[in-house]
């Protein structure tokens, strides 16, 4: 596929989901505030959220089997736009539960998003790989991602106060939802509109990716990639708070400031993928991401560090994707997107795990699950020499 248009309106689906991804640090402290939750209880905001990958990446799959990249499309659009609008009757009913069926829904509307997008935007006709293509899409999910921390600081965070009440702290995170939910129904419109070869996804699969003992190592790098970077996103603003006595508005407007890093990290990356191969900025980027997280155990080092290691991790997800599924034949990369997308369960998994460890033994201890993650990540690294 040539249309230029046609990478625009598809580039947008990475600019939308960027922004429902990057409010959950929002409505983390929110939330918890609101609704008097330890840190275990608040991380269900990402699990909610995660654990819709895992259950939708199968269904998503399927469905573009069927009926093509651009049907997934637009059923994401819907569920997603119908989750935004379920945060009004959360905030009005005071229901945390509400709140997560929302933040549920939303995640599997990005499922088929994702599940539909990443393959997709990788078969258009320019540039010197996919990981280039990737990773030039994924950079406007950047965007969306520090537009999402401001949104975040001047929506949520600066329309409330120390002493609101629940019910204040409740309705100050619809606005942002309510905004996102009528953008989605735009797109989708602009989508519905636009011409895709239907093709493209329905190509009958004659193997099973998971055999593949490359693929597989994709896939755990991937579950543990998008674990890390949930955990340290969501627990960004709160190690602010603790340890440097910043208000939340302003610990918003510096996570606005680390997801611009990170959007300019996807840029860069993209660049240097014209010179180094996708598996050496991945190794490169892996290690920097460790020696950051070594540092978050040292306060002395300031809030540099966490700002740094979202720089780090910027080309993590898109390369790691590129590279588990442009190591499949044709006929098993449908399957073999699903797959990696529910490894985004991560997401799910992981934080808690942080949340039980910061409650127990403080919330420094929590950052050696993501030192663990980019371990991983460095090993999948390697591998690629040893597939090639």
């Amino acid at each position: 596929m040539n249309s230029r248009w046609n990478f625009i309106v598809v580039v947008m689906l990475f600019f939308l989901w960027a922004l429902a991804h990057n409010l959950n640090p929002i409505l983390i402290p929110q939330l918890k505030q609101a609704f008097a939750l330890s840190d275990f209880s608040a991380t269900l905001v990402d699990s909610a959220f995660y654990l819709a990958y895992f259950s939708g990446a199968i269904p998503a799959g399927i469905l573009i089997k069927r009926k093509g990249y651009k049907a997934g499309v637009l059923w994401g659009l819907l569920l997603f736009s119908i989750g935004a609008l379920l945060f009004y009757p959360a905030a009005v009913q005071l229901s945390y539960s509400i709140f997560l069926i929302g933040l549920f829904t939303i995640g599997f509307g990005i499922t088929l998003l994702e599940t539909s997008a990443n393959p997709l935007v990788t078969q258009f006709r320019f540039g010197s790989s996919d990981s280039f293509r990737l990773n030039l899409a994924q950079s406007f999910n950047g965007l969306g991602a520090s537009i999402a921390g401001w949104m975040g600081g001047y929506f949520v965070f600066g329309t409330t106060a120390e002493n609101s009440t629940p019910s204040d702290l409740a309705q100050s995170v619809v606005a942002p939802y309510m905004v996102i939910g009528g953008v989605v129904m735009v797109v989708a419109l602009l989508f519905s509109r636009i011409k895709l070869d239907s093709k493209e996804g329905e190509t009958k699969n004659h193997g099973n990716p998971f055999s593949r003992n490359y693929f597989r190592w994709a896939m755990m790098a991937q579950f543990f990639y998008v674990g890390a970077q949930v955990g340290l996103s969501g627990f960004f603003i709160r190690f602010l708070l603790i340890y440097f006595n910043w208000t939340k508005e302003d610990a918003a407007y510096l996570f606005s400031i680390a997801l611009i890093l990170f959007m300019t990290g996807r840029f860069i990356g993209t660049f240097l993928l014209n010179w180094f191969s996708a598996r050496t900025l991945l190794g490169a980027a892996s290690i920097l991401a460790l020696l950051c997280t070594v540092c978050l155990f040292f306060q002395w080092f300031g809030w540099l560090p966490i700002l740094s290691v979202l720089f780090f991790m910027s080309i993590m997800f898109p390369t790691i994707f590129s590279l588990g599924v442009g190591s499949l034949p044709l006929s098993e990369k449908p399957l073999g997107s699903s797959l990696l997308i529910m490894t985004i369960v991560g997401g799910a998994i992981l934080p808690p795990l942080m949340g039980k460890l910061s409650d127990d033994w403080g919330l420094h201890w929590a950052m050696s699950l993501p030192l663990i993650c980019f371990v991983v990540i460095f090993v999948f690294s390697l591998k690629k020499m040893n597939h090639e």
